[in-house]
C-alpha cells in the first residue's frame, strides 16, 4: 500500500518557499490532531492499525470527565480516539456522505494519495466499506479537477481520500510553447509590446531574472515591471525576432503540483535594422510557480551564447 501523503512537497519546494516566505511568526501553525469519539477505543484504534497502517502513540485517561483516549500516529499526523462514558451513537444521517453534507459543521477528515483506484481497491481487500466509490469532479470554468473517495470505519465514521490532479511533463511543455511564442514577435519584432509577457511571469517583485542581452553584458532583474520594461526597447531593436525551446534538451529537475524546475537550450535568430544577423543558442534555467492554476516563471535565467 502506497504511503498516505499529508502534505505534498518536496526538498526544491521546501528550500524556494523557505527563500520567498513573507509570513508573520504569530499567525504560524500546522496541523496536529483530529478527534473521533468512538464507543469502543480499542476496537477502533486495532481498525485504523489493521487498515490504515496507523501506529499506536500514546493512551491517556481522565477518570473525573469519564474519558479515555488513544493517540495514534501516520507520519507527522495524529489521530486521537476518545471514548466518552454515556455518549449518543453516530446518526444514521453522519454515516452517508451526502445527507452528512446537509447539516452545517466540521463534517471529515480527508487524505491525499498517489493512486486512488488502487488505493481503494486495496483497502476493498481488507474489507472495508466504501460509501463512495473513486470518481472525478471537473470544474472546468474555475479549472479545478481532483479525484475522490469515501470510506467508512468499523464506526461508521466517514474518511476521504483524494487524488490531485498531477503536473505533467506536457502541462510544462504547453506552457513553454506559449512562453517562447510571447517572445518571437517576428516581422513585428519592431513593435513588441511588453504586455504579452505578463501571463508568464509572476507580477511581482519576487521575480527574479538572470539573462542576457549581448555577449559582453549580463543583467540582473527584480521585479515583473522591471524586467518587462528592460526588454521591450530591447526587443524593439529587431525588425524580426524568434525565440525556439529546444525540447530534446528539456530537463525537468523538480515537478510537483505548486513548483517545478526545468533547464533547456533555446535558438535565438533575429535581424537588426541594418540587416545584421543575430543568431545564437542560450541555456535556459527556470523556476516555475503555480498561480491559479496556471505556471508562471518567478526565477529566469537565460545565458548564451552557448557553444557546444
Amino acid at each position: 500500500m502506497k504511503t498516505i501523503r499529508y502534505f505534498f512537497t518536496t526538498l526544491m519546494t521546501l528550500v524556494f518557499t523557505l527563500s520567498i516566505a513573507q509570513s508573520s511568526k504569530s499567525t504560524d501553525f500546522k496541523p496536529l490532531h483530529i478527534v473521533i469519539c468512538v464507543p469502543n477505543v480499542q476496537e477502533a484504534a486495532e481498525w485504523y492499525i489493521d487498515k490504515l497502517d496507523f501506529e499506536s502513540y500514546q493512551r491517556f485517561d481522565v477518570p473525573t470527565k469519564g474519558l479515555s483516549a488513544q493517540l495514534l500516529k501516520k507520519g507527522d499526523f495524529e489521530l486521537m480516539l476518545m471514548k466518552s462514558d454515556g455518549s449518543k451513537s453516530l446518526p444514521l444521517s453522519r454515516k452517508s456522505t451526502f445527507t452528512d453534507l446537509n447539516v452545517e459543521g466540521v463534517k471529515r477528515i480527508a487524505f491525499e494519495v498517489d493512486d486512488l483506484d488502487e488505493f481503494i481497491t486495496n483497502l476493498q481487500g481488507k474489507s472495508v466499506e466504501v460509501d463512495v466509490t473513486p470518481r472525478l469532479f471537473e470544474d472546468k470554468e474555475n479549472q479545478v479537477s481532483f479525484k475522490w473517495a469515501i470510506i467508512k470505519d468499523n464506526n461508521g465514521n466517514l474518511l476521504e481520500f483524494v487524488e490531485r490532479e498531477k503536473s505533467s511533463q506536457k502541462d510544462i511543455e504547453n506552457f513553454l510553447g506559449g512562453w517562447s511564442k510571447a517572445w518571437s514577435p517576428k516581422e513585428n519584432a519592431a513593435n513588441f509590446d511588453k504586455e504579452s509577457l505578463r501571463d508568464f511571469y509572476v507580477q511581482s517583485e519576487e521575480l527574479v531574472a538572470f539573462d542576457f542581452t549581448d555577449s559582453s553584458q549580463t543583467t540582473v532583474i527584480k521585479g515583473a515591471e522591471n524586467h518587462h520594461m528592460f526588454w521591450e526597447p530591447f526587443m524593439r531593436q529587431f525588425n524580426y525576432w524568434t525565440f525556439t525551446p529546444d525540447l530534446g534538451s528539456l530537463t525537468i529537475h523538480t515537478l510537483t503540483q505548486e513548483t517545478a524546475s526545468i533547464s533547456m537550450y533555446v535558438d535565438n535568430y533575429g535581424r537588426l535594422a541594418d540587416g545584421t544577423i543575430i543568431q545564437a543558442k542560450a541555456h535556459v534555467t527556470l523556476v516555475l510557480v503555480k498561480e491559479n492554476n496556471d505556471w508562471k516563471i518567478i526565477h529566469e535565467n537565460i545565458w548564451g551564447p552557448v557553444k557546444e
